[in-house]
């Protein structure tokens, strides 16, 4: 996982539950699935102080006749402020919630499917969570540990790259430049002046 410049900052991640739990099960059967999975991948990015959104089918939680295995460490997370759990009703596509949070908070997307099937919904927001390409969308691995890709580089967008920015502000980018002109300009126009004045 690689980081550009800049402080680390707190982002929000998205997590496509489904497909974290279904992480090296090759086919559909949910008692296959394993809910352990999204905590392995729930520490990792607490460890590094992200805040996380889980997205879950309503059919899939605990109760259901084809909920996963292995959900009930979620009681221990319902008091953390860092965690949220977003259950969407069965028969409706988690997949459209994981991409429409993702796309409202500007974050990022935790998972291995391509979306493709959402490409034309999305439109022009294709490119940040569709297809092999996707800049909002990280790919892993997860068993006992939870390996990102090593080759995802976190949008640019998020970066503090200046002692007055707030999430990269342009702002203050605008203001530092801003100042760095006048600083640079002053002086000439000090010595233009002590022309002027002398002759």
């Amino acid at each position: 996982l690689q980081k550009r410049k800049g402080r680390r900052m707190t982002r929000k991640i998205i997590f496509d539950g489904a497909n974290i739990a279904f992480f090296g099960v090759t086919d559909s059967n949910a008692k296959k699935a394993d809910g352990n999975k999204i905590r392995v991948a729930l520490e990792y990015f607490l460890k590094n102080k992200h805040e996380i959104y889980i997205v879950l089918s309503q059919v899939r939680m605990p109760g259901s006749n084809k909920s996963f295995k292995n959900l009930d460490w979620m009681d221990e997370f319902e008091s953390n402020k860092m965690v949220h759990f977003i259950v969407n009703p069965s028969g409706t596509d988690d997949d459209a919630y994981v991409i429409d949070l993702a796309s409202k908070m500007d974050g990022i997307i935790v998972s291995n499917d391509m979306y493709r099937d959402h490409i034309d919904r999305i439109g022009e927001e294709s490119s940040r969570f569709c297809g092999r390409g996707a800049t909002h969308r990280l790919m892993f691995s997860v068993e006992d540990q939870f390996w990102p890709d090593p080759n995802f580089i976190y949008p640019n967008n998020q970066d503090i790259n200046n002692i007055l920015g707030v999430n990269g502000s342009i702002v203050a980018d605008f203001l530092l430049q801003s100042i760095g002109l006048v600083s640079y300009f002053l002086p000439i126009t000090l010595i233009f002046l002590s022309f002027a004045i002398i002759y």
